[in-house]
């Protein structure tokens, strides 16, 4: 094998590969041979097929075969031997091919910047920490009450929000009907957002028994693009009306929520909200932690690697815009601007995803097998009747390099704020917690 370096610029490599002729025709031979073990021909015995009617049937196969498995290897080699570290798969192009000719082919290569992470001591982080206290405790545990509510039927009551309205609910739009906004004894309580505002709206101060007829203006959101942002006619039976009966915060209620009393189901409730001020807490961290990161170390992009993560951002906001969920402050800004937006944060986690995998590989750290096991049970926990469907994705190595990237991010930032950087407390309420 040949190896010339036909270019080096940044971090772009371009080599010169070949392969003479009689190595591709050992190859063809030692394939021809594997293959006359598995196939029969015509009137001779497996395995006593004559190389030349192999060749005559299987020789263009086996060459397709010896041209991919030649290029891999041949490049692994030169990847080994030149100590290359890979920022995306290499480019090949195939300059020519044939057991007269051999393999000639360039290969280029986007690497890896070398990083070096030096003063990562330096950096001083502050967690900002918040404890739950009574007045957002009792307001959680008065809206807990509210969800777990029953109601009952209450005769020529009129509609106010908090009631429940039991309906039926048709919509045409230019005499066509609507199935998407269909519903048939549907319970919906107002007030809720179960409904849209101009829906609710016309409800409020009617009866049991009335009928409504107008015309409303549908969500640009709404599934349906044919009728998004548009003015669709509306009719709506009330059949019932049913007033709440608030729950009592009681021993009862608290055994109704799988609790021995009321103490334990207060300190249970306030565990979990305290496990969300820490979740909190932890990512405002972990923003502090990247943005000093980001500002500490200065490292040369592979152009390519932020093309690839830009492409993703790009299309996902594309996909978004399509469905009607992009962010307001984006609503009004050209492609041009945005499209400037995107590139800068795909610039930064490109960045920030080197540095933080040069720490974890400094610092030896990997994904085992029971973090992957881990996140796939928890994944299952979260939708235990898509279990099968789960398992099989993950028999996928692509779907096991998506999964293991984020867990391998966090074990490097954990390992970083445990064990390599000062950090100190600061108490502050919650409202300034959410602000941060």
């Amino acid at each position: 094998m040949d190896i010339k370096e036909l270019k080096s610029k940044g971090l772009q490599k371009e080599f010169n590969i070949k392969i003479p002729p009689k190595d591709i025709t050992e190859k063809l031979n030692n394939k021809l041979l594997e293959i006359s073990k598995t196939v029969s021909v015509d009137g001779f015995r497996k395995g006593n097929v004559p190389a030349n009617i192999l060749k005559q049937k299987f020789g263009q196969e086996a060459l397709g075969q010896i041209l991919d498995e030649a290029i891999k290897v041949s490049s692994n080699e030169l990847i080994q031997k030149k100590k290359l570290k890979l920022a995306l798969k290499p480019k090949v192009e195939v300059k020519q091919f044939g057991e007269e000719k051999g393999l000639e082919y360039t290969i280029v290569i986007h690497l890896l910047p070398e990083i070096q992470i030096q003063g990562i001591k330096d950096i001083k982080l502050t967690k900002f920490v918040s404890d739950v206290d009574d007045n957002d405790l009792n307001k959680t545990l008065e809206n807990i009450a509210k969800h777990q509510q029953t109601f009952e039927k209450k005769e020529n009551k009129e509609v106010e929000n908090g009631d429940a309205v039991l309906i039926n609910m048709s919509a045409s739009y230019n005499g066509k009907n609507i199935k998407e906004a269909e519903l048939n004894n549907k319970l919906t309580v107002l007030g809720n957002n179960m409904m849209f505002p101009d829906i609710e709206k016309k409800i409020l101060n009617k009866k049991a028994g009335d009928k409504l007829n107008f015309t409303t203006k549908f969500p640009k959101n709404f599934p349906n693009n044919e009728i998004a942002d548009k003015d669709v006619e509306v009719k709506i039976e009330i059949l019932e009306v049913r007033i709440p009966k608030q729950k009592t915060l009681d021993d009862d209620f608290a055994k109704s929520m799988g609790s021995n009393n009321m103490t334990e189901f207060k300190n249970a409730v306030k565990g979990q909200m305290q496990k969300e001020l820490e979740n909190v807490s932890k990512l405002n961290l972990k923003k502090e932690l990247l943005d000093a990161l980001d500002k500490k170390y200065k490292v040369e992009l592979p152009n390519e690697l932020v093309e690839y993560e830009f492409d993703a951002i790009w299309k996902k906001f594309l996909s978004d815009k399509e469905k009607g969920i992009i962010d307001e402050t984006d609503k009004n800004k050209k492609d041009d601007e945005l499209k400037k937006e995107y590139k800068s944060i795909a610039q930064r986690r490109v960045k920030l995803g080197l540095v933080l995998a040069k720490i974890g590989e400094d610092e030896k750290i990997s994904v085992k097998e029971e973090d992957l096991n881990k996140a796939i049970e928890e994944e299952i926990l979260r939708q235990p009747d898509e279990k099968d469907k789960i398992l099989e994705h993950y028999k996928n190595s692509q779907a096991i390099a998506a999964l293991k990237a984020p867990i391998f991010e966090e074990k490097v930032i954990n390992h970083i704020v445990s064990n390599m950087i000062k950090t100190e407390e600061q108490k502050i309420t919650k409202k300034e917690l959410f602000k941060k």
